[in-house]
């Protein structure tokens, strides 16, 4: 990029930015100049908001040019804020690491290289990174809140998994009471009022009722068997010294169960009041096969639609979704992608399997597909794709998806997936 080109999109800066947990090396290049200056920042947020302050006074009405690895620091919201100043351009690791090998063939590595050659890489070929375009406020809450509530549902498995593997040692029958789901809220209480069988057995009839029906569950007749029988069945030992210390440890499991499922409800309510206020809430509003929680992750994704994303191409590659196709003389081979964040990916998963469950064209499709030889999750991966298409389009123009509108478009196209079929499972 020469001077003219930097002047007529006014940018006073370049800064190649590298962040760690103890310090952040920038590098500092002016346009037109061939070389820049090295700086060192601490990891503080005194340190981080006294350099934004700085650089926003010294440089009132330019924009900067960042360019950095994805990060998860400190450093982001410090960029929202003065995301109205900077133009900011995320780096694949990868991307940086090859281009490093270009000049250092012996592999030698410093951060304060990496930092040179990120501003590097935004001076010469700004074209090919990755642009980030900041979400909006509700959109960047709504994301936060869908993500971290996934990853309290992932813990809460992670902990009743745990106890059901201890449960199998010592305390069977729980597990044949719950029907080995214990993510239950009436589970943990249960578990941590009557840690094993022994202390069960002692317990009158109409307490185990009391205490059931005062947390919402059903005592249904299975249950009433199992009660009933209670009695006539064994321990597998009485041993103080095996039911003590197995004991312990299930209370303690379902304590950490018990903290965690008024935070999801939390989490939930807070999530439902934002979906519904946002917007952009009609974009997902009609999907077929979306339920609540996938309607807000689709949403915390696609946002307002305005300059997120070039185009659902875009969506597709940056979600993991699309192919890669390396080609070359007369071979072509297709490939699956392997790194892409994982939570959009599966969003994009999960809503392609659950549509085909409830849509009737998504049914056909995948029907065609494994007709055709297709692996299962290939079909769902290429069902997913034409949903990123769908979904950028209504984001697009702002409106719902109208299933009607959609059949007579493929009608008219003569597409094979507009005949009905049975909607299809995993």
């Amino acid at each position: 990029m020469n001077d003219k080109d930097s002047s007529a999109k006014g940018v006073a800066l370049y800064v190649g930015w590298d962040w760690s947990d103890q310090k952040h090396d920038l590098y500092l290049r002016l346009p037109g100049h061939a070389t820049g200056t090295h700086q060192i920042l601490k990891n503080t947020p005194e340190d981080l908001r006294r350099w934004f302050e700085r650089i926003d006074h010294d440089y009132p009405h330019h924009k900067l040019v960042i360019a950095l690895e994805g990060c998860r620091s400190a450093l982001l919201p410090l960029l929202l804020e003065f995301g109205h100043r900077l133009e900011v351009f995320w780096l694949n690791p990868r991307s940086l690491s090859t281009y490093r090998q270009t000049f250092r063939i012996s592999g030698a590595k410093s951060d304060a290289l990496d930092c040179q050659l990120a501003a590097d890489l935004a001076i010469s070929h700004p074209e090919h990174l990755h642009h980030w375009n900041p979400e909006d406020e509700s959109t960047l809450q709504l994301a936060l809140e869908v993500e971290q509530r996934r990853h309290l549902v992932d813990l809460r498995t992670l902990l009743a998994n745990r106890l059901k593997a201890h449960l199998k040692c010592y305390f069977p029958q729980a597990l044949e009471l719950f029907k080995d789901d214990l993510t239950s809220p009436i589970v943990s209480a249960f578990l941590k009022k009557w840690p094993n069988f022994q202390s069960l057995k002692k317990s009158r009839r109409s307490t185990l009722q009391s205490f059931w029906r005062a947390r919402g569950g059903r005592w249904t007749r299975r249950v009433d068997q199992f009660f009933d029988q209670i009695s006539q069945r064994a321990e597998i030992t009485t041993s103080p010294k095996w039911l003590t210390p197995h004991s312990a440890y299930t209370q303690a499991l379902a304590a950490e169960l018990m903290a965690l499922h008024p935070s999801i409800r939390a989490y939930d309510q807070r999530i439902a009041q934002l979906t519904q206020e946002h917007s952009a809430y009609c974009v997902v509003s009609q999907l077929p096969g979306a339920g609540p929680v996938l309607k807000s992750r689709i949403l915390a994704i696609v946002g307002e639609g305005a300059n997120r994303y070039t185009g659902a191409e875009e969506l597709a590659v940056i979600s993991g979704i699309a192919p890669v196709i390396r080609s070359s003389g007369k071979s072509k081979v297709v490939l699956r992608r392997h790194a892409f964040p994982h939570f959009m990916h599966q969003t994009f998963i999960e809503f392609a399997k659950s549509s085909a469950q409830w849509c009737d064209w998504a049914a056909t499709f995948l029907k065609t597909k494994q007709e055709k030889g297709w692996g299962f999750y290939r079909a769902i991966r290429a069902l997913a794709y034409k949903w990123i298409r769908i979904i950028s389009a209504l984001s697009r123009n702002q409106e719902p998806y109208d299933e009607s509108k959609y059949m007579n478009a493929l009608k008219k196209h003569n597409s094979p997936y507009a005949q009905p079929s049975t909607p299809q499972t995993s």
